[in-house]
């Protein structure tokens, strides 16, 4: 006899299908079905051993979509599989764990009994706000694979970010997935909706749907639509050059191959440039990535000379990843011993001096360092023979001139920065017109990685109206605008991998913008708002109860 599934069982499949195939994956992206994950939670709200069933559902589909961390410890952590394997696991071990709390909480709301489905929607879009800025810096903070994010392909619907950020957006997606499920599934359930509560339901569905659509079309035709790969040098803009050296992670780090890195940047530096000379103008800013220069900098010699002679030469700003050590620390010349080592972004002004330096505070485990209670040798093949690094401290932001000198506040966000909603705003509260995201996704292959955190770091330029310009070591290099629509090396989508290791450039301009958005204002009270409605529902459908 064939064993039959359970209707937990199918819930718990749906929704875990939903998170993998609704985020970047490399079968296909289907970002409206990543709204099956919360509509199948609650569902299982309802049933019995809803924590469990929950977590269960948000760690297969996590751990899916995270493929690519088992793909990185293979590959250049020298993990078998078997051990490689669990690195995937673990992060989605954590994600799906914010799911059963998800699950937990509603279920607890639901027995109430007395909550009609708008109430019912509204906890569900608000716990789940709250859960994903709860997962932004819990442990350190993880915030992939937020709803938000996964609609990042299609610009419409991400408008809605500008005002409620990545968060609140996703609580509102949450909120729509608990209507519609709760829609489909009522008659077929013990406790059908009347049909009142039906039709506000659906009414309440179309205005989320209206509202998101509506103010989407709205604030897109609001926006200058400017294409930035055809722009270079107008309208007060900065014209810049991301170049993509495409250097293997396996050999990045040694000795004999840091000249020939230098020479390859240089090559594909001058290559842009002098394209621009060719079209419609000049290059303000030469763009390296993260850790592009395999060396200390600020050691002096022969190679940190031959960056600052080809920014004189030039006459541009460069910009470009390397590490560094805290300045005035102790240690002497000894960077290989030193604790205070730093990922910096060093700018070098067109007279080839240095100008200012960005250093980057919020660090990746097990990439960058490894949390104290495991630091173990097992993990020391992923620090690639750079040492552990600290976070960096406040400091003044980084200024670039275009030719016609007029000023740019750079909010320089390094590789895994770009994930959190804080550090773009804080940029912006300091002054950032526009936003530079150096990254290296080298690490990952041409797996999903890329594109999932180009689509994270998008929801940054939406959020705080501002042009983010994102240079890579192997791809994905874009440009996005204001709006979150994007303009890749290559001229694909983010899922086909377009431009992916490649040795390339991408050449462009971006604008300043220095209006803040609203979302800029409702951050800080954002999550206390959430709370404050959310006790209040509970509260009331509790005195509800016991009247």
């Amino acid at each position: 006899m064939t064993p039959r599934l359970s209707v937990p069982h199918v819930l718990m499949l749906l929704g875990a299908l939903g998170l993998f195939f609704g985020n970047a994956n490399p079968l296909l992206h289907l970002p409206l079905v990543a709204l099956l994950y919360p509509a199948a939670l609650v569902l299982l709200a309802r049933e019995s051993f809803p924590f469990r069933r929950g977590w269960i559902c948000g760690l297969a589909g996590a751990s899916a979509s995270l493929y690519w961390i088992s793909w990185a410890a293979h590959d250049y952590g020298a993990f078998p599989w078997p051990l490689a394997v669990p690195c995937a696991v673990l992060p989605g071990v954590w994600v799906g764990l914010w799911g059963g709390l998800f699950c937990l909480v509603l279920s607890r709301f639901f027995r109430m009994g007395n909550a009609g489905p708008l109430r019912r929607a509204l906890a569900a879009g608000l716990l789940w706000y709250l859960l994903e800025w709860m997962r932004g810096w819990a442990a350190t903070g993880f915030p992939w694979l937020t709803l938000g994010s996964a609609q990042a392909p299609w610009p419409l619907l991400i408008q809605g970010a500008s005002l409620i950020g990545d968060y609140g957006l996703s609580g509102l997606f949450a909120a729509a997935a608990c209507l519609a499920a709760e829609l489909i599934c009522s008659r077929a359930s013990s406790v059908p909706m009347r049909a009142g509560e039906r039709a506000g339901a659906l009414v309440a569905l179309m205005l989320i749907v209206s509202f998101v659509a509506g103010y989407g079309i709205w604030r897109l035709k609001s926006l200058p639509l400017r294409d930035p790969l055809a722009a270079a040098g107008m309208e007060s803009s900065l014209s810049l050059a991301l170049v993509q050296g495409n250097v293997p992670q396996d050999i990045k780090w040694e000795p004999a191959f840091q000249e020939h890195t230098v020479d390859k940047y240089l090559e594909l530096s001058v290559a842009a440039l002098a394209a621009g000379e060719k079209g419609a103008g000049g290059v303000d800013l030469v763009v390296w990535p993260e850790t592009a220069m395999p060396f200390y900098f600020q050691l002096g010699g022969e190679l940190p000379a031959r960056l600052r002679e080809f920014a004189r030469n030039k006459g541009v700003w460069l910009l470009f990843g390397g590490p560094a050590r805290k300045e005035n620390s102790p240690g002497g010349g000894d960077f290989s011993r030193d604790s205070s080592l730093r990922n910096r972004a060093f700018l070098l002004n067109p007279e080839g001096m240095p100008e200012s330096s960005y250093d980057k505070s919020h660090l990746v485990p097990f990439g960058e360092y490894i949390p104290p209670f495991l630091d173990l040798p097992i993990f020391e093949p992923l620090l690639q023979g750079v040492g552990g690094f600290s976070p960096g401290e406040e400091g003044p932001l980084p200024v670039v001139r275009n030719g016609k000198g007029d000023s740019f506040r750079l909010g320089m966000l390094i590789c895994y920065e770009a994930i959190f909603p804080e550090i773009a705003r804080e940029h912006v509260a300091r002054g950032a017109d526009v936003l530079i995201n150096i990254s290296n996704d080298g690490w990952y292959g041409r797996s999903s990685a890329p594109a999932q955190h180009l689509y994270l770091s998008v929801m940054r330029a939406v959020e705080q109206g501002r042009w983010l310009a994102r240079g890579t070591n192997t791809g994905l290099t874009a440009v996005s605008d204001p709006g979150g629509r994007l303009w890749l090396l290559g001229g694909g989508s983010p899922e086909s991998g377009s431009g992916l290791f490649e040795d390339a450039w991408l050449r462009g301009s971006i604008w300043p913008e220095r209006e803040r958005s609203v979302y800029f204002h409702l951050h800080p009270l954002l999550p206390a708002l959430a709370l404050s409605l959310l006790l209040l529902i509970f509260f009331t459908a509790k005195r509800k109860q016991r009247g």
